[in-house]
């Protein structure tokens, strides 16, 4: 624990230093994205920064800390800065990782009310009375180690990231660096750590009570690590050189061009429009170069009215230009609300922009390429599911994620937030493509010219839409009469910025037949070969579907902040 473990990883951050030479992993796989983080911790010699939107104190956010805690007192600078607190930890928590050690120090983005941990009234306070300060938020996602290695991508610290959940687990992907990229990720992580809009732990009024009132005493005593047992095969394998180099050197990729883009720490409160460090402006220059193939993979598929505007103007100058959007079902989302807002769009992307959506099952067929223990994951829940109850049940009518969903497993959710262009052109990181990460949230990306890593990104995002995995929106088949004047009153409800009910929606989900081939939305053979299985399959009849209706009726108006 006292001395830094050798690591092919810092070995290749290194050589691509000394050789002036650009090297980028992809890490699709969860679990392997936590050995990662775990063998780096350990292998660190000198400074370890992390930037993250989510820290959960559960099995992995525990583990993760631990190690941290030992890089620490080994002589590492940890430097920690997280997003404001919701659940996940307690401001008694904080308080004993303050005092820890000299080494480690973690700070809070834009904390409002002066506080660490936000409580369900900060909520209700905030929003009627302080919107703006509540709602921008820290979003990128960012690990530098020695200053060699950078990782950028959507995972936060939480076991679901990480193929650990037994109920919910989030498909999601992201890049490691290594070469004087990173440098430019360094500069992003020592401007936001300076920022005035971050305040440290003993700055914070509830972290402060436990810290400085003489009635507390809490805060002297030692972190607690209990619960992180299972995970210590996961550091076992972690602590393997040849396990990190075959999986993760010898599969990194050389390129020559690479970029990290990263939003100012105070985008939200100042506008400058000049700035070389707009996420978005540069997705907008990486979209707007397509000229054959658009694919796109995220979870929150709100299109704002400029995005909208920059992809019709592609189609109208590449007319045949292939567009396909990877993001969730109802029965995948986390988020049931965004999925409304998306919900409301639907006739647009995919009649008027001609866009291929592909909605993820909640059980998808591959689940176990998506997460490799998928099957051990399922067995672990169905014996959590009879220890609550007593008694064995049906996984497919209990709790599974957010909210009640027809499973045989953990639910999968897409989270990646990716983009191949031309198939020579990938881009990974926070940003959603969506309006809250273009005008609200801080947002970090990392885009890639190269061939080989474009097309071994669309690989991943291709394998979400096959049809066992993800079913079609299309257009519902028409009936006689009945479709025509059903198709004009939703053209004028949608048009409505409120009161858009009509629930009979010119698209529906379709799921290939068995025994038929896979055709386009337009072949002649496509309602023979697809079944209609609604707007939201495998959801049953609940409250959540009048949710998504009356959310996409009366709720457009907060489309700009979602």
């Amino acid at each position: 624990m006292r001395c830094a473990i050798p690591s092919s990883l810092l070995e290749l951050g290194e050589r691509a230093y000394v050789e002036n030479k650009h090297f980028v992993t992809l890490l699709e796989r969860g679990r392997e994205a936590f050995h990662v983080r775990l063998n780096l911790v350990r292998a660190a010699r000198r400074s370890i920064d992390i930037q993250t939107f989510i820290w959960a104190n559960d099995a992995s956010g525990k583990l993760l800390m631990r190690e941290l805690v030992a890089a620490a007192r080994r002589g590492v600078t940890v430097r920690i800065l997280v997003d404001q607190f919701r659940d996940e930890v307690t401001a008694e928590y904080l308080a004993r990782l303050a005092v820890t050690h000299a080494n480690l120090e973690m700070k809070v983005y834009n904390p409002f009310l002066g506080k660490a941990v936000m409580a369900d009234v900060d909520y209700v306070w905030g929003t009627f009375f302080h919107f703006n300060a509540l709602n921008h938020r820290m979003h990128s996602k960012l690990m530098l180690v020695d200053g060699k290695i950078g990782i950028v991508g959507g995972r936060n610290v939480q076991d679901r990231y990480f193929d650990l959940d037994p109920d919910f687990d989030f498909i999601d992907r992201e890049v490691m660096v290594f070469g004087t990229t990173v440098d430019r990720m360094q500069a992003s992580a020592e401007e936001y750590w300076r920022s005035p809009i971050v305040a440290r732990l003993d700055q914070l009024d509830d972290v402060r009570r436990f810290l400085f009132d003489e009635r507390n005493s809490v805060a002297v005593k030692a972190l607690d690590f209990a619960g992180v047992d299972e995970l210590e095969p996961a550091l076992n394998l972690a602590l393997s050189n040849e396990y990190i180099h075959k999986t993760f050197v010898d599969t990194a990729f050389e390129v020559d061009r690479i970029q990290f883009t990263a939003d100012r720490p105070m985008k939200p409160f100042i506008k400058d429009v000049s700035t070389d460090l707009d996420t978005s402006a540069m997705l907008r220059q990486v979209v707007s170069s397509a000229e054959q193939s658009l694919l796109v993979q995220t979870p929150y598929p709100i299109l704002s009215s400029s995005a909208g505007k920059a992809l019709f103007k592609v189609r109208e100058e590449h007319p045949q230009i292939e567009y396909t959007l990877s993001t969730n079902s109802l029965a995948s989302a986390d988020h049931a609300f965004v999925y409304a807002l998306a919900f409301k769009r639907k006739k647009r992307n995919v009649d008027e922009l001609g866009t291929d959506i592909y909605e993820l099952k909640n059980n998808p067929a591959d689940a176990h390429l998506f997460v490799p223990d998928y099957q051990g994951l399922a067995t672990k829940r169905a014996d959590k599911t009879q220890a609550r109850t007593g008694v064995a049940q049906e996984l497919g009518n209990t709790m599974s994620g957010l909210f009640a969903v027809e499973s045989q497993g953990p639910r999968l959710s897409i989270h990646a937030k990716s983009m191949v262009v031309d198939e020579r052109v990938a881009v990974i990181g926070s940003h959603n493509f969506d309006p809250r990460s273009r005008d609200i949230n801080t947002e970090n990306t990392v885009i890639i010219w190269d061939q080989s890593v474009a097309q071994a990104v669309a690989k991943e995002i291709r394998l979400a839409t096959k049809p066992q995995n993800s079913w079609l929106i299309a257009k519902a088949e028409k009936v006689p009469f009945i479709s025509h004047l059903s198709n004009a009153i939703g053209l004028v409800s949608r048009a409505l910025p409120l009161f858009d009910l009509w629930p009979f929606r010119w698209c529906s989900s379709f799921e290939l037949r068995p025994g038929k081939q896979a055709v386009g939305r337009d072949h002649p053979d496509f309602y023979e070969n697809y079944k209609d299985v609604g707007q939201f399959p495998n959801m049953g009849l609940g409250i959540k579907q009048i949710e998504v209706h009356l959310v996409s009726g009366f709720g457009s108006v907060a489309e700009p902040f979602m």
